[in-house]
């Protein structure tokens, strides 16, 4: 599928405008760089790679290698950095990430954070869940006769709608999410993308209780559990003279965009079309021919602003409150 993708909207580096969300691969890396900050990795680090590379040719396991040789942020979580839409990434592991099957590991990558080896992993993890609350006084000792039942052989599905407290899926017999990869994954996330399908982990504490996790298969899994990480969403920037990217011929000063993004906002919820007032107001070019549309956004990606992140909560189809941005005033509203 070829993906339209923009790259000259004052508010997103670039966009995704097809009528489904983009693809998306996850991956971990070795990363090491330069022990000079700001150098080119040298003859050192390229043997230091080398020697990293041989080790996982070996199939010595990929977490091990990355505890011993990657200076990146990522060893504390074996090297993962999560899950990516096309053209993020810096354009050697792109091009790699996007043609090479799950599990299939680079060559050393010279890339800006400095030499990377790369290896495509799972996206998705599928899993059921029973939770004991912490409103018993005996939860964890609870979870764990419940945790003793299942090794003895009973059905998790009969038992999670029994004993389970997450109500909504105890009622689809523990069938809990999809999950997708993320730096830092924690907690039940992390204790999926650990087993083995038909695997079971727990007891794990979470703030709310204690829970027991069986990995499923991702084929047949409902895919309304599926993380909602995608939203389609639509904007209408107002912009002041001076803020970032605005036209050097407007003159209209900070509090007078404010009071005109009030205003615009008003009338969207008065129910007037957004679409044709961001082909009239909206101060970002592309946005304006697009009628504001800023195509799918994900969530935790690092080209969406953090300031924009509200719209992934924001009920669908209702305006977000005015938004500051270096860009303007943002209004935003989520279509899908």
């Amino acid at each position: 599928m070829l993906w339209l993708l923009l790259i000259q909207s004052l508010l997103l580096p670039r966009s995704y405008h097809d009528e489904q969300p983009p693809d998306t691969r996850a991956l971990r890396a070795i990363v090491i760089a330069s022990s000079t900050p700001g150098a080119e990795p040298g003859e050192a680090e390229r043997a230091k790679a080398e020697r990293a590379l041989a080790e996982l040719t070996a199939k010595v396991p990929f977490e091990s290698v990355v505890r011993r040789y990657s200076s990146g942020s990522s060893v504390n979580f074996d090297g993962v950095l999560g899950t990516f839409t096309p053209g993020v990434l810096a354009p050697e592991v792109d091009r790699f990430v996007f043609s090479a099957a799950v599990g299939d590991v680079s060559g050393v990558l010279k890339t800006p954070l400095g030499l990377q080896i790369v290896q495509r992993i799972e996206r998705d993890a599928a899993c059921a869940m029973i939770q004991i609350d912490l409103t018993h006084a005996d939860a964890k000792e609870l979870a764990q006769s419940l945790r003793a039942e299942l090794d003895a052989g009973a059905d998790f599905a009969d038992l999670a709608r029994r004993r389970s407290d997450e109500h909504a899926s105890a009622e689809r017999g523990g069938l809990y999410r999809i999950f997708e990869r993320s730096a830092q994954d924690q907690l039940l996330k992390k204790a999926a993308f650990d087993l083995a399908v038909g695997g079971l982990a727990g007891p794990i504490e979470s703030p709310v209780g204690w829970h027991l996790v069986k990995r499923l298969p991702v084929d047949g899994f409902p895919e309304a559990l599926r993380e909602p990480n995608f939203v389609r969403v639509r904007a209408i920037t107002v912009a002041w003279g001076r803020a970032r990217g605005a036209s050097p011929d407007l003159k209209r000063d900070q509090d007078d965009a404010r009071q005109l993004a009030d205003d615009l906002r008003r009338r969207l919820i008065n129910g007037e079309d957004m679409e044709a007032l961001a082909r009239l107001y909206d101060d970002d070019p592309i946005g304006r021919a697009r009628g504001g549309d800023l195509g799918w956004l994900r969530r935790r990606s690092p080209i969406v602003p953090v300031w924009l992140d509200v719209v992934f909560f924001a009920p669908l189809g209702e305006p977000t409150e005015v938004l500051g941005s270096d860009f303007g005033w943002v209004i935003a509203r989520r279509e899908r």
